[in-house]
């Protein structure tokens, strides 16, 4: 719910996304069941294109809010987690409030 439109809009808007930001939304493409755990191998231009379509859906916003957290797989939210193992918050920050409104999904 804290991701506003204008937010999103920058997300979708990046050419070549920071790693943390990539990394960000691969445990929200996990949490929300649009790719399994290690579903999203190559270089980093591909893990883009794939979260860059994640975030072009209209509903996007909306899946996050319906997101029913007890019924995410176990192995979704553990994959989650490693993937964002060792992020550094303030670093995350930096990276725009749109990352960080995703971190809070």
């Amino acid at each position: 719910q804290h991701l506003l439109p204008e937010e999103l809009q920058a997300l979708r808007s990046l050419r070549k996304p920071h790693p943390d930001i990539l990394r960000v939304l691969e445990a929200v493409a996990l949490l929300k069941g649009a790719w399994g755990p290690g579903d999203n191998p190559g270089n980093s231009a591909a893990q883009w294109g794939r979260c860059r379509e994640m975030l072009q859906s209209p509903t996007f916003r909306t899946e996050l809010l319906l997101l029913d957290s007890p019924r995410i797989p176990l192995k979704s939210v553990q994959y989650a987690r490693q993937v964002l193992s060792g992020l550094d918050a303030e670093n995350t920050r930096r990276l725009g409030n749109g990352v960080v409104a995703l971190l809070d999904v």
